[in-house]
């Protein structure tokens, strides 16, 4: 049976000892070539009222137990305000809500719960099997809304459903807020090593050209993942956290390896 270092492993004799992610299919090829994005993550834009398609899988939310979830909405042009709310699902990228009333898409919202360390996975080895249940709270504005006067969600208990649902995408995570929410999701990564996030801003539209920042179909350039080790860069290009995820677990057992090779060596 294969480990996560067999199937992660893409050591060659380039200098950096990378390789390319244009040969691993994350990336396109130079300029001119045929290589086109082949990455098999399904994506959004972000934007208000274009939900597109959703980025990343979201955890059905069955802690309801732990506490109301305090929501605060922001519509454009008026003031925050807090509205009764359900939370249906969490992850990476947004969530989704049940609410009293429609709200507009681009409206703003503040979404506070209590995050436990663990959401919708099993403790890794070196996790403790306890449970930190703790306050959480993510910022973002509504992409979509539908009315569903019948309960929809059987996970979600009678007495929480609400008549309409929202799709809501999470902007401007602060870093701990978005470093607690990914260990929740897929785990601690090993001392020293992290994911960046980043999100190209599409630019102005050239003369007679198509969006500079946009894909062939016009949208918005999806964001790219980056795996960090002692705060430098060593692998990018990444569709999603849980693939760079995995490359930061694969290079820290690289590490393991090559220093037990030379311990073993002495």
């Amino acid at each position: 049976m294969a480990t996560l270092n067999d199937r992660m492993s893409d050591r060659n004799a380039s200098p950096n000892g990378l390789l390319p992610l244009a040969q691993r299919g994350e990336l396109p090829g130079p300029p001119g070539s045929s290589d086109q994005w082949r990455s098999r993550e399904p994506w959004t834009d972000g934007g208000p009222g274009n939900p597109g398609r959703r980025r990343a899988h979201r955890i059905p939310w069955e802690h309801h137990e732990e506490g109301p979830v305090l929501l605060e909405v922001q519509q454009p042009g008026g003031t925050w305000h807090a509205i009764e709310c359900t939370l249906v699902d969490l992850g990476a990228g947004g969530s989704g809500l049940l609410v009293p009333e429609p709200l507009e898409p681009g409206a703003r919202v503040r979404v506070t719960i209590q995050l436990p360390a663990r959401l919708g996975r099993e403790p890794y080895p070196d996790e403790g099997d306890g449970m930190v249940i703790s306050p959480w709270t993510g910022q973002g504005h509504i992409v979509h809304q539908r009315h569903t006067p019948d309960r929809v969600h059987d996970h979600v208990p009678e007495e929480a459903h609400r008549p309409h649902h929202h799709g809501v995408v999470f902007q401007g995570l602060e870093d701990e807020a978005e470093r607690r929410l990914m260990t929740a999701l897929y785990g601690p990564l090993p001392a020293g090593w992290a994911i960046e996030r980043t999100v190209a801003e599409p630019a102005a539209k050239p003369p007679g050209g198509k969006k500079a920042g946009a894909s062939r179909n016009g949208e918005a350039t999806p964001e790219r993942y980056a795996v960090l080790k002692d705060g430098k860069r060593v692998a990018w290009g990444f569709g999603s956290y849980d693939r760079a995820r995995s490359r930061a677990w694969s290079l820290h057992m690289d590490e393991v390896a090559v220093a037990r090779r030379q311990h073993a060596g002495r």
